[in-house]
């Protein structure tokens, strides 16, 4: 992993742009470009900040670790160059903060994509009620409403529904396409303090989203955690389920899947929302999700925005990520009778939830067609956003190609 250079303090050149052409099982989709501007330096990092670095380094690999989390990719060597990379977006916050110990606002920034993104590609928002909450989405090819499947695109952690900004535009040309951001990502409500977060509550997010549009046919599109709420339905909901599409996702216990660096050590990292090292770490690791340096440039800080409100519920869903794994082992039967098409289409080069993941997943359900996209990493959707939306078109033709790798 090579120790990368970004700052949210770029001007966006460009949007990116999807299209459709052609038939509902065809697509493209255009590249996005951004602009970066280099940061000053505001000299050596603070030693108590070093401290801190140091200090995570057993909990990232460099340790054994006391619980049944497999290793990450790369063990020490890997920690340490992740670490190596958290350093440089530690001296780059400090100083887009203005060497003042605050990182930068990005609202502005955000802001200002929201407002190019939805001159170029029209959504209807809703708010949707669940218990106390609100959830928000977005509804984009409403025209196509009530003439096949409603397309549902979920995101995972430590993301939102700008996971799909590349693909539910393109899909919509043809299609009615829902994106969301599940309680606690995003736009949806934030929980109180002391809320806690199940995988028992996304279910709930992805029911309540499906009752508000009355579908009757739905494709469910999950990717990483939302893996849990979304073949949970399906499997409990056949009849509803046109097709059902993976996209680097995790579900039942598989063997050779690694997770991310932090995600083996959220104990070790500071939990002060705004605090530099927090967003220095969320900037080195989650950057390792994109293998295309434009898309990291646009996206991630579409990402970083959301750290104070967020990573409550990235802590509370991973103090359980392994018993709810474990727990759905138990459904493996249940996959296995499986009668409803299934897309498994993983990015390639995802070293945490990666092919061998991908082939468990293709040889668990019966009949499922694999691919294998390449030049692509965890995050798939904005890697190889055309791939995804020609591979989401066949699978709701029930016509998914044969070409597996």
């Amino acid at each position: 992993m090579n120790t990368r250079s970004l700052t949210p303090s770029y001007l966006v050149a460009a949007l990116a742009v999807s299209a459709a052409t052609g038939s509902a099982c065809s697509g493209t989709e255009e590249p996005a470009s951004a602009v970066r501007l280099e940061a000053g330096s505001c000299g050596p990092i603070p030693p108590e900040i070093e401290q801190r670095f140091e200090a995570m380094r057993g909990p990232l690999g460099c340790a054994a670790t006391v619980t049944p989390m497999p290793d990450p990719p790369g063990g020490c060597a890997g920690a340490d160059q992740l670490l190596a990379s958290a350093r440089a977006e530690y001296s780059r916050l400090w100083a887009e903060g203005g060497c003042s110990g605050e990182p930068p606002d990005l609202t502005s920034l955000v802001s200002d994509y929201e407002r190019r993104y939805a001159r170029r590609h029209p959504f209807v928002e809703h708010e949707i009620a669940r218990d106390e909450f609100v959830i928000s989405a977005r509804e984009f090819g409403a025209e196509h409403a009530g003439t096949g499947p409603l397309i549902v695109l979920m995101h995972g952690f430590p993301d939102n529904q700008h996971l799909y900004d590349l693909v539910a535009p393109a899909l919509a040309e043809t299609q009615h396409v829902v994106t969301f951001d599940f309680v606690g990502w995003g736009d949806s409500s934030v929980p109180p303090p002391g809320h806690m977060f199940t995988y028992a509550d996304l279910r709930r997010d992805l029911e309540a989203v499906l009752a508000h549009f009355g579908a009757s046919q739905v494709v469910p599109v999950v990717h990483d955690a939302s893996g849990f709420p979304g073949i949970d339905w399906a499997l409990d909901n056949t009849d509803s389920v046109t097709a059902l599409v993976l996209l680097n996702t995790t579900y039942q216990p598989i063997e050779g899947s690694a997770p991310p660096y932090v995600i083996r050590a959220l104990s070790a990292l500071d939990r002060r929302p705004e605090f530099l090292v927090t967003r220095a770490v969320f900037r080195a690791q989650v950057g390792t999700f994109f293998t295309r340096p434009s898309r990291e440039r646009t996206f991630l800080p579409l990402l970083e925005h959301d750290i104070p409100t967020a990573r409550a519920g990235l802590f509370g869903l991973t103090e359980t990520l392994l018993e709810n794994t474990a727990a759905r082992l138990a459904n493996v039967p249940r996959m296995q009778a499986f009668s409803r098409p299934v897309t498994v289409a993983f990015g390639a080069d995802d070293p945490y939830l990666n092919p061998t993941v991908a082939r468990a997943f293709a040889a668990t359900f019966p009949g499922s067609r694999l691919e294998l996209i390449q030049r692509a990493g965890h995050y798939v959707q904005l890697d190889q956003p055309g791939r995804v939306v020609e591979l989401v078109r066949a699978a709701t033709c029930q016509n998914v190609p044969r070409d597996a790798r």
